[in-house]
């Protein structure tokens, strides 16, 4: 795109919005833009990123719920999040809120 001139610029951030790439300061270089974009992309979730997920997938079922999403659909995201909830080591975290997740029914103990 940047080669074609079909944008004016290029900005690339990361989760956390930290700006990874800016075609206003930094060189046009395809290449670079590529390596960039995989950075970015590749770049790590922390502990504070892993709670936002989980945050926003509480928010996704409870939104399912209120909407009486059909059981089926439901199922499939609460199983879903509780696989990324064991595989990001937050249920093992003391000073993660546990008891919300307990609380509204979508992990089990």
């Amino acid at each position: 795109m940047s080669r074609h001139n079909t944008v004016d610029r290029i900005s690339i951030y990361n989760r956390r919005y930290c700006n990874f790439y800016d075609s206003s300061v930094q060189d046009k270089d395809p290449l670079l833009i590529q390596r960039k974009l995989r950075e970015a992309r590749n770049s790590a979730l922390n502990r504070e990123d892993m709670t936002n997920v989980a945050l926003k997938w509480i928010d996704v079922i409870s939104m399912m719920k209120e909407r009486k999403a059909p059981t089926k659909e439901l199922k499939t995201v609460e199983e879903l999040f509780t696989k990324f909830m064991r595989k990001s080591g937050l249920l093992l975290s003391s000073d993660f809120k546990k008891s919300i997740l307990f609380k509204s029914g979508i992990l089990e103990k």
